[in-house]
């Protein structure tokens, strides 16, 4: 693919996924509001069924002389004085409310300058509670209603609200909140003329004038007009209930989303790291051509001098390309070799050929097939074989191979005269053999690169450096297989140290 239409590709791929999110978080911000809103309604809605229910209960008519179904109890008594002009009529009466009211009991004497006429009374009472005398003309079925509203036209005023039982108004609000769908916990707060007279134990002030839960007490009664009792609720957890309603709604579209970034991540990177593949296949095919087609050139120019009458030859010279042609074949059969064991690392398949190894006797086998090499760019090889226990479990061919690798890769990457030395020493259960050249050196950004298969380093304006990318990646699976682990550290401009760490044994059934 194009770079271009990579590009084009990945801005309407995030343009998408942007947008799939602000709609999800625009419709779940819609449906929070909505369950908010909703919340709301049922809430005021169950506190008014809740004040009108109250108000009802408290305004209900009784009668001289009986008790009413809610517990209200009185008696009227009648003393003629020896003074005939007088009478004294005592007005006893009980509330025995259980409900919504506190319990409460009062007991009033009154005398009267006049007999009742018509229903009616006129009367200087005086209220043997307070020691107090009032003037009232009021029809005594009336007083005894307001009574039981907790106003006594013979007593002291005392605030309605102050002999409300919370208790039992919050087990009612409970209840009518239930019946509308609401589980959740809340406060009550009770105010009288803006003054906060009933309220639960942590709960300020600010937090019920803050609620937009409130509602009208007795708005029904005329004796309560000039009066604002209000009733508010306070909700501590009303943000998390309201989440907790369109949870299931949050958590699958995240989810979703989730799954969707992620898919997104993964089709990007697999796209960007296809691009780069196809780069290093360009790149292993351009390389491959060129290191094949050397070989098979200098074979085929051998073949027709040699198959050339008008050429004259001597033994010598025909020893000569015949030579050629032997060192240019093997070289060709390792260039294909490389890139066989290559896919057989790949399948991971193979099996160790597993023998004691003599490391010191490996090492100098390598460095004299390399001795070659290394002179014709005027180089220099030196060893510093330290290892008291040399001997290890290991694969020789392969092992050859690995050591060979890491010479070639300080060959290649040496800009000037070559400087490799070699090194060994031991280490708890192994042997450790590092390899260090004075080449380019390798940024660290390419440190963690180097053993990918068809990864060749970065060398500037250096363009003679042959291969196929397949040495180092080679050595790290020939090191892993062995158990061993290997490692680098690279300056640019001061050169590179592979370091191998190979142990002393190893468990065939490992393999």
């Amino acid at each position: 693919m194009k770079e271009k239409y990579l590009k084009i590709v990945v801005f309407v791929m995030t343009v998408a996924l942007v947008g799939i999110i602000i709609v999800q978080g625009y419709w779940l911000n819609s449906a929070i509001e909505l369950e908010e809103q909703q919340f709301q309604k049922n809430v005021l809605h169950a506190m008014n069924v809740s004040a009108q229910k109250f108000d009802r209960n408290d305004r209900t008519y009784i009668n001289q002389h009986s008790r009413s179904s809610n517990g209200l109890f009185f008696s009227i008594k009648t003393h003629t004085s020896i003074d005939s002009n007088y009478k004294s009529h005592q007005l006893s009466f009980e509330i025995e409310e259980e409900h919504l009211l506190r319990p409460r009991k009062r007991n009033f004497v009154k005398k009267t300058s006049q007999i009742l006429k018509d229903g009616n009374v006129i009367q200087k009472s005086f209220d043997t509670s307070s020691n107090k005398s009032y003037q009232s003309n009021n029809s005594i079925r009336t007083s005894i209603n307001r009574v039981k509203l907790g106003f006594s036209p013979f007593g002291n005023y005392r605030n309605i609200i102050e002999e409300i039982n919370p208790h039992a108004l919050s087990k009612a609000l409970k209840k009518e909140l239930k019946n509308h769908g609401i589980n959740t916990k809340f406060h009550i707060g009770l105010f009288s003329n803006n003054r906060l007279i009933v309220k639960e134990k942590g709960i300020e002030k600010a937090d019920y004038l803050n609620s937009p839960y409130a509602v009208q007490l007795f708005e029904d009664h005329s004796f309560f007009q000039n009066n604002n009792h209000v009733l508010s609720l306070y909700f501590p957890k009303e943000t998390g209930y309201l989440l907790g309603l369109v949870g299931p709604a949050i958590a699958l579209s995240s989810v979703f989303i989730l799954a969707i970034l992620v898919t997104f991540w993964i089709t990007f990177a697999t796209v960007v790291k296809q691009k780069k593949l196809a780069v290093i296949k360009n790149d292993f095919i351009n390389n491959m051509t060129h290191e094949l087609k050397t070989p098979i050139s200098t074979i085929s120019l051998a073949c027709e001098v040699l198959n050339d009458h008008e050429i004259p030859k001597t033994i010598k010279k025909t020893t000569h390309y015949v030579n050629v042609i032997h060192s240019e074949n093997k070289r060709l059969g390792t260039l294909v070799e490389n890139v066989l064991q290559s896919a057989v690392l790949d399948k991971g398949d193979f099996k160790l050929k597993l023998y004691d190894l003599d490391i010191h006797r490996t090492i100098l086998n390598v460095v004299s097939q390399a001795k070659v090499r290394i002179d014709a760019k005027e180089g220099l090889l030196t060893t510093e074989l330290n290892a008291k226990l040399p001997i290890i479990n290991a694969d020789k061919v392969h092992i050859t191979n690995v050591l060979s690798n890491l010479i070639d890769n300080a060959l290649k990457y040496s800009s000037n005269t070559p400087k490799i030395h070699i090194k060994t020493r031991n280490l708890n259960n192994g042997i450790i053999i590092s390899v260090k050249d004075y080449g380019i050196g390798i940024s660290k950004e390419n440190t963690t690169k180097i053993f990918d298969k068809l990864f060749r380093v970065p060398t500037g304006n250096v363009h003679d450096v042959k291969g196929f990318g397949l040495g180092l990646s080679y050595v790290k699976a020939i090191v892993d297989k062995h158990k061993g682990s290997i490692k680098v550290s690279s300056q640019i401009g001061k050169g590179s140290t592979f370091s191998i760490h190979l142990p002393f044994k190893i468990n065939e059934n490992e393999q």
